[in-house]
């Protein structure tokens, strides 16, 4: 189901977009951007804390990059109070 949701928003949203989620389904979305497949999904996971953002992006040569994953500074704010 997120690897069918992503593809809708990548065709409607062909720019920048939000996407917010939760424990695996954040995971699956990192390996869909991935692009990886079945077997390589199965032997592949990401820690994401949270209130966590992780940030996908193309690269100048359209590579899909993570520049950002399990980024929780946002929060330091928070746990100090």
């Amino acid at each position: 189901r997120v690897f069918a949701g992503m593809s809708r928003i990548e065709e409607r949203c062909p720019g920048t977009a939000l996407v917010v989620t939760h424990g695996n389904a954040g995971i699956a979305v990192i390996q869909w951007w991935l692009r990886l497949c079945q077997g390589c999904r199965a032997g592949t996971s990401f820690d994401l804390d949270p209130a966590s953002i992780s940030v996908l992006e193309l690269n100048a040569w359209q590579e899909r990059t993570i520049t950002s994953l399990n980024d929780t500074a946002h929060l330091a704010a928070i746990e100090a109070s």
